[in-house]
Order: structure tokens, then C-alpha cells, then sequence
């Protein structure tokens, strides 16, 4: 139950604070019952930033993906996708967005699967986000005409994963990248998290991934 808790999204309720402010007597319950977290959604939208934008539907095998696509004011230097981190949505990444706008550059914020306005109602905190990032990816290259090459890939932790996961095995070759906060493997990660908790991370780090890859 904790796995799926952690990787599972919720239609209401509070988010569960994070675990460095958690008292002993916080945790103890979520030991039981697991986190609580909302689906994430957009608040924002990049005319909040003074940027014109417009909405896509990318369709993958499984669900469908939206994003907002937004043109540089003259000729663009290239087209920068952007990805969200965990129980993120695609409007944490609008102050990215704008700067690279300011650069010249058109940019595609992405919500992935079970965030925002994307279908699902979970996350596999990167795994198979990977297969999300190629399928954008993909969606962009085959269109020239309407995505400025060269493209860039541009992910915020959970998406900075996602990213060196595609192109590790979804073989995309993207012209650059860019990841900040980025974790090195997801079991981890997960170990990170327990150890913040002050709760013994083995075996209950490796049976959540597991559990998530498995599924």
C-alpha cells in the first residue's frame, strides 16, 4: 500500500507534508496508511507570463498527453521541450519557459501521464515517463515545418530523469540536453526518501521499485 500511495494520485485531499517536517507521530501513521498525494494540476498557464500559447494533444499506446506549445517572437533558434518533476504539473516549468522564450527559442511543456491535462491517475517517478519524453520527442521531430530544429530536451528532477532514461533506451537523439536535480537511479531515490523519514530504507525501497516495475 505504501508503493502504490507513492505512486498513485489522489482526486482530493492534502498533500502530505514533506518528510524533513514530519513529527515521529506524523510518520507513524503514514507507515500504516501511506502519503497522500493530489493529482497535480495547472494552476497557470503561459498567459499569466504575458506568452501566447497553444494546446496540444500528443497520443501515446497507453494515454494521451498535453501540451502547450508556445512560438518565439522572431525567428526561433530551436524548439526546447520541458518536463515536469514528481507530483509536478507542466506550470512549474513556465519561469524556465520565459527564459528561454527571452533566448529566442520555442518551447513544449509537457504533462506527463497522471498530471495536469494528461489522462492516467499515476507516475512511476520516471520510469516509464521515459516512454513519455520519446513519444513527445518523436511528435516534434516528425514536424519541421511546425517545431524550429534544433530540439532540446530541458527536465526538472523526476523529468531530468525521464530524459537520460529515453535516450538510454528509447533510443531518441535529441541535439542537447539539460537536467537539473536529477537523481541517479530510482531505488535510490526511494531510499533517500525513506532515510529522510528516519525509517530503515531496506528492504522497503527495493520491494516499492519492484512493485512499480512489475506492475
Amino acid at each position: 500500500d505504501l508503493a502504490k500511495r507513492m505512486t498513485h494520485f489522489v482526486d482530493s485531499g492534502e498533500r502530505t507534508k514533506p518528510p524533513e517536517a514530519l513529527s515521529l507521530a506524523e510518520k507513524i501513521p503514514l507507515l500504516l496508511f501511506g502519503i497522500t498525494v493530489p493529482r497535480p494540476e495547472n494552476v497557470q498557464t503561459p498567459r499569466d507570463y504575458g506568452l501566447d500559447f497553444e494546446t496540444m494533444t500528443i497520443r501515446t499506446p497507453s494515454h494521451q498527453l498535453e501540451a502547450w506549445h508556445i512560438s518565439p517572437l522572431s525567428q526561433s533558434k530551436g524548439t526546447v521541450l520541458l518536463f515536469h518533476g514528481y507530483a509536478a504539473a507542466k506550470d512549474s516549468l513556465l519561469g524556465e519557459a520565459e527564459a528561454f522564450h527571452e533566448m529566442g527559442y520555442a518551447t513544449v511543456l509537457i504533462d506527463f501521464q497522471g498530471s495536469g491535462g494528461s489522462t492516467g491517475e499515476e507516475t512511476s517517478v520516471g520510469y516509464f515517463e521515459a516512454q513519455d519524453v520519446a513519444a513527445v520527442f518523436d511528435f516534434v521531430k516528425s514536424d519541421p515545418n511546425r517545431f524550429e530544429q534544433p530540439i532540446i530536451l530541458y527536465g526538472m528532477s523526476m523529468g531530468g530523469a525521464a530524459i537520460l532514461r529515453a535516450v538510454a533506451t528509447e533510443e531518441i537523439k535529441p541535439n542537447g540536453i539539460i537536467v537539473e536535480a536529477v537523481f541517479d537511479e530510482m531505488v535510490s531515490t526511494v531510499e533517500n526518501r525513506f532515510d529522510t523519514m528516519g525509517i530503515p530504507s531496506f528492504p522497503a525501497a527495493q520491494a516499492l521499485v519492484f512493485w512499480e516495475i512489475g506492475r
